[in-house]
């Protein structure tokens, strides 16, 4: 590496903030997305097949677009970040339910949602970077369900690119009220749970767990975060998500998610809030502080 781009990651680590926005799963196993030798942060998708494509190409791309407006534009010095995400036109994912030998192992795959548990407008991703060591790729990875919107697919990319939950942040008790039992598939998960965890029983309870996810184990990092709880960010589910039954400000007993009007006095009640379709200034933060611009090599432009 050039003493110049030396240099330069050292003055970036120092000037880095130690509170960072946000919370993040980094862990060893979950990692950063690595940075190529132009100095960007690219991460390349496929498709996993022409179904997924053709019905759901617009919702994903509108998706990464919002990211990308949110960050101000494309990588740059101005903009403070280096992510580029990049189609891989050539080939699909898969051939016959198998990988792609063409597309490289590391390339995040765009697929069906697999299971019933998140329904027909759920989703999921992998979260941060999972490096691959075997010969296929599938490790990093989105899934979306036919109905899948635009602010799910928001949230889905916060979570590749290594963004956990805020409402499981280790201090999430002190700004909101979570009430297990109205998260819909309560009971059911009751009876089935002796001696089993919440995924176990497709309970969506899991999703709300504190600084914990049990495959792979991981944690929350927010213990060194100087922040108040982020309400606005895109990781943060808001009171409705996944209620088993009316949930509105005037049925607020009705949510798994509330949020404590005062988080050092309880006692001054609680409100319902929803959860945003973009990414919030201290989102946007963490990915710069996650993914800096840094200058390419001599001799090597960026596209």
């Amino acid at each position: 590496m050039k003493l110049r781009n030396i240099i330069t990651i050292i003055i970036l680590v120092l000037l880095t903030p130690r509170a960072t926005p946000s919370c993040d799963v980094f862990n060893g196993y979950n990692q950063p997305w690595p940075r190529g030798s132009d100095g960007l942060v690219t991460i390349e998708y496929c498709f996993d097949n022409d179904q997924i494509e053709e019905k759901r190409e617009s919702v994903i791309k509108t998706g990464l677009e919002t990211w990308m407006e949110a960050l101000g534009g494309r990588a740059s010095p101005e903009t403070g970040h280096a992510l580029k995400f990049q189609h891989q036109t050539d080939y699909y994912c898969s051939i016959n339910g198998q990988w792609n030998p063409r597309v490289p192992k590391n390339t995040l795959q765009l697929k069906w949602l697999q299971g019933p548990l998140l329904g027909e407008n759920g989703g999921r991703a992998s979260v941060g970077f999972i490096p691959q060591s075997g010969p296929n790729g599938g490790n990093n990875y989105i899934e979306v369900s036919p109905n899948a919107i635009v602010e799910l697919l928001v949230h889905e990319i916060g979570h590749v690119l290594g963004m956990g939950h805020e409402h499981q942040r280790a201090d999430r008790d002190k700004y909101v009220k979570y009430q297990c039992d109205k998260v819909e598939g309560y009971q059911k998960a009751v009876t089935c749970a002796a001696g089993l965890v919440a995924l176990d029983c497709e309970f969506m309870g899991h999703a709300y767990v504190v600084n914990n996810r049990p495959y792979p184990p991981f944690n929350i990092r927010s213990d060194d975060y100087d922040l108040t709880n982020d309400d606005q960010s895109v990781m943060h589910y808001g009171s409705p998500e996944f209620a088993a039954g009316p949930c509105n400000p005037e049925a607020p007993d009705g949510c798994p998610l509330l949020k404590y009007k005062n988080p050092n006095r309880h006692e001054g009640g609680y409100e319902t809030f929803l959860q945003v379709d973009t990414p919030s200034d201290l989102d946007v933060e963490w990915v710069k502080q996650t993914y800096p611009y840094m200058p390419p090599p001599p001799g090597v432009r960026n596209p």
